[in-house]
């Protein structure tokens, strides 16, 4: 046993350090995620693309049943029944004594039934190509919500970048004031500087703490944001660190060209015009039950008592049905039909006018952004230099505590405008790709960098 205690304190000790030294590694070097690798995780998981995805699966099995309807249909049937009083055992053909046929309380049957529909007036047609056109609009639908998570996860990770960086921002700013709190004190204490310049640094210290506060509180919505687009914890979301992002080129199109891009790639457009094609079908169906319809039948059958008194047969025929009072019930079904598909043509029209409107917009937004971020980005470094040399001023007593204090406030709101004007740009461009139905993961890969 003491042996035993000799040798295993020392590797008990070692056994701690070590997960002492795993465990600091880990606090240090915090995980880190990617762009590609949010939106990876976030189409794996997230719901809005799993629903779109059974919806697609839905039409698919609608449309695979609207197919059944052109081909015959093979059915087996068997009974069995039980009578208060005696039945025939079998059919009767006749009625002289050679043709009677016994009679039991317990007879069974079974058989087979063909069906075939060799005309229905152009149902089975609407119906089939509404389906179809239903099928090939829940994909539309499904890459739209691909390309909303996209769009959706790549927003909520340029807001997490740019809050971290206001955030840095208000860090630099409240380290300043420590250091220009600390001066002043010395200062005062030296008989150097009057009690109002305490006074005045502290209620900045404060306001700017509260600025820092604020700004964090917006952080950690955005952090668990992310999260929650990814699937990942929202409690260690601040811990995860995020890879900065630029664009490898921000030139685009002119308006045309992404005008007439969205007319034919846009999934909402894409969608509304599926639609029209399915309410185009939906008609074609409804004038279909005015016409006659003609079906074909056949049938087998073997019926008889449970004794072996059992007779087989077989009929085969053709009907003929043509509708000739219906209430009004079909005029008022193709004038629903008609409604709907007027419906579905002002909305593909609305579709593509709020698509243009969107690309106007965004390219405008485009501008603006970019103009402002060369402008906050030469704004950045001037104030940057105002504020040192105001700071240098105040050391050596030629300048005044209110205007360095003014430099460094005007400094972090230029450098957070810096900031979300930046990812402003990549926001804007991302969009463009939405609209133009350009956006997916390989757009991704070829128009954003990840900086390590």
């Amino acid at each position: 046993m003491r042996l035993k205690l000799k040798y295993g304190a020392p590797v008990i000790a070692l056994l701690i350090t070590a997960a002492c030294d795993v465990a600091a590694e880990t606090t240090l070097i915090p995980e880190s995620l990617s762009l590609p690798q949010a939106v990876e995780q976030a189409l794996a998981q997230y719901p809005t693309v799993r629903i779109a995805e059974a919806e697609v699966e839905r039409a698919g099995a609608a449309r695979g049943e609207a197919l059944a309807a052109w081909l015959p249909s093979l059915t087996f049937t068997a009974a069995a029944t039980r009578y208060e009083e005696q039945m025939p055992a079998t059919p009767i053909h006749g009625f002289t004594p050679a043709t009677m046929p016994a009679f039991n309380d317990a007879l069974g049957q079974y058989g087979l039934t063909v069906g075939y529909t060799v005309f229905d007036g152009g149902s089975r047609r609407g119906k089939t190509r509404s389906a179809r056109s239903r099928l090939e609009m829940a994909r539309a639908s499904s890459t739209d919500a691909r390309q909303q998570l996209i769009a959706g996860v790549i927003n909520a990770y340029l807001a997490v970048l740019s809050g971290r960086e206001i955030l840095g921002a208000h860090d630099h700013r409240l380290a300043a004031m420590q250091a220009e709190l600390a001066r002043a004190e010395q200062f005062f204490a030296q008989e150097k500087a009057a009690k109002v310049e305490i006074l005045r640094v502290q209620a900045t210290l404060a306001a700017a703490e509260a600025e820092r506060e604020r700004a964090q509180a917006k952080l950690t919505v955005a952090e668990k944001n992310l999260a929650s687009l990814t699937g990942a914890d929202p409690l260690s979301a601040s811990r995860v660190r995020l890879l900065p992002v630029s664009m490898l080129e921000t030139t685009v199109d002119d308006a045309g060209l992404l005008y007439s891009t969205a007319l034919s790639a846009n999934s909402g457009i894409e969608q509304a015009r599926r639609r029209l094609a399915a309410a185009n079908a939906d008609v074609t169906t409804a004038k279909g039950a005015r016409l006659p319809s003609v079906k074909l039948s056949g049938n087998w059958l073997d019926q008889g008592d449970f004794d072996g008194n059992r007779v087989d047969e077989w009929n085969v025929g053709a009907t003929l049905a043509f509708p000739l009072f219906a209430g009004g019930a079909i005029k008022h079904r193709i004038g629903q039909t008609r409604a709907v598909r007027r419906l579905a043509e002002e909305q593909l029209r609305l579709a593509e006018i709020a698509v243009q409107r969107e690309i106007d917009q965004v390219l405008a937004r485009l501008v603006e952004t970019r103009s402002r971020t060369a402008s906050l980005a030469r704004a950045v470094e001037t104030y940057a230099e105002v504020a040192r040399i105001e700071q240098l001023l105040v050391k050596t007593g030629g300048g005044t505590q209110t205007d360095y204090l003014d430099a460094e406030a005007e400094l972090v709101t230029v450098r957070a405008g810096l900031a979300e004007a930046r990812h402003a740009v990549i926001a804007a461009r991302v969009e463009l790709a939405r609209l133009t139905g350009e956006l997916d993961e390989q757009w991704i890969s070829r128009h954003v960098e990840n900086k390590p």
